[in-house]
């Protein structure tokens, strides 16, 4: 398939590339208490927050069970991958880009990933590479087309109803600038097989590209629908409040959630400094995980043939629905194995995937990978129509629900995951 590639980098001269930038820029933080951290503090209703009102602010979340507190970040963020056509092979320019809480420093991440506070420029530095490119050919007064245009969600157990916009252009071959490098479709497979080269963002919206709809995969036109239901039925009647419960405090660490007696997600203060980036020192919040959480992707084969997914229906405070379809927990899927035996699940591999560093200090997913083989999709159906909270969907559906915002930020990663674990 890949024969005829030619390649503008070879594998050597990319990993080099970023090997010689880990190596050669300055890269220091250091963790202080979140409430001394400089031109961060509480507002007058009990919220940390930013001085200038900007980037996000942490408030509690009303009722408080698990959920203790919450990111808020009413801006939604641009995630934007540049594609280009050359003897009719794909290409896709990436950035080398460096985050405070990388354990190794610099990942491979879409060609702009910003923010509103990044592009308008509230930090006081430069503003993101190739975004007023971005913007003109949005406003359609340059060249570009756009493949895909989709509002998705972080995770509604960190953030409170974030979406970032993920967007697909097909462009001219356009010259990459400082830190930016072009990637064939299958060097950038192979960047995925390293797992923790490429960054949740550049994984998020590669999962629009790997997994496009496809109608001829369709078995069930009404699923839309039925999961819109299932989202109502989940709505939850949580509530954001600006008071923040000073109780869930230790150490200068705030606690955004208990997930289980070892599983505990705290928000940290971080003084940060790092080369190359549009500002080069700061201050702020991050969050951080007690130990990995494990989440399982199910692949469903027929014959060999990868034909859709098992997906868990994922009740969070922060989605905007309640929940959204994402990957079951480790203690679900037991459940699940355990009580249809005869679905001879079979564990393909389990991989840490780094979550995106600019929000989460040393924080690794981890996803396990399963696959099961039968003769049709309805038996499958039959043995999950006792779990409302368990869903079978094709692939053409799997698809269609991520381009609506319906898929958890976790199952994006599956999906764009799936030519590299499942070789489809």
């Amino acid at each position: 398939m890949y024969k005829d590639t030619i390649y503008l980098h070879t594998d050597n001269e990319l990993e080099d590339f970023i090997d010689e930038k880990r190596e050669i820029s300055f890269f220091s933080n250091k963790k202080i208490n979140i409430f001394d951290l400089n031109n961060w503090g509480l507002t007058e209703t009990g919220s940390l927050a930013h001085e200038s009102g900007k980037f996000f602010s942490i408030k509690s979340v009303m009722p408080s069970l698990s959920q203790k507190s919450i990111l808020h970040q009413k801006d939604i963020g641009f995630l934007c991958l540049f594609k280009t056509l050359i003897n009719g092979q794909e290409y896709y320019l990436l950035q080398c880009k460096a985050e405070p809480g990388n354990k190794n420093k610099f990942q491979w991440s879409p060609t702009i990933q910003a923010t509103k506070s990044n592009f308008s420029k509230v930090h006081k530095g430069k503003i993101p590479s190739y975004f007023d490119l971005l913007v003109s050919i949005l406003n359609g007064t340059k060249k570009g087309k756009i493949l895909s245009d989709s509002l998705l969600p972080e995770q509604g157990e960190i953030y409170w109803q974030k979406y970032n916009r993920n967007i697909i252009i097909e462009t001219d071959f356009i010259q990459e600038l400082d830190g930016f490098k072009w990637f064939s479709k299958i060097q950038v497979l192979r960047e995925l097989g390293k797992l923790s080269e490429i960054n949740s963002c550049l994984r998020s919206i590669l999962s629009l590209e790997f997994c496009k709809p496809n109608k001829l995969l369709a078995t069930n036109p009404n699923f839309q629908t039925q999961l819109c239901n299932i989202s109502q039925g989940n709505k939850g009647n949580f509530e954001l409040s600006d008071c923040l419960d000073l109780n869930h405090t230790d150490n200068g660490d705030l606690c955004l959630l208990k997930k289980s007696d070892d599983l505990i997600v705290t928000v940290v203060g971080l003084e940060v400094n790092i080369d190359g980036r549009e500002v080069g020192s700061w201050e702020q919040p991050i969050v951080t995980y007690s130990k990995e959480s494990t989440k399982v992707a199910v692949r469903v084969k027929s014959n060999g043939i990868g034909i859709g997914w098992i997906w868990s229906i994922n009740k969070q405070a922060g989605y905007l629905m309640g929940c959204k379809v994402g990957l079951m927990e480790l203690p679900q899927a037991h459940r699940l194995f355990n009580s249809y035996s005869d679905l001879n699940p079979r564990n393909i591999s389990t991989v840490n995937l780094p979550e995106e560093g600019g929000r989460f200090l040393h924080v690794n997913n981890c996803i396990s990978f399963f696959e099961i083989d039968v003769l049709n999709i309805e038996l499958v159906q039959y043995y999950l129509k006792e779990d409302e909270n368990i869903s079978i969907l094709t692939d053409y559906e799997s698809a269609n629900i991520n381009q609506s915002g319906m898929l958890e930020m976790d199952a994006r990663s599956a999906l764009t995951l799936m030519p590299v674990v499942y070789c489809d």
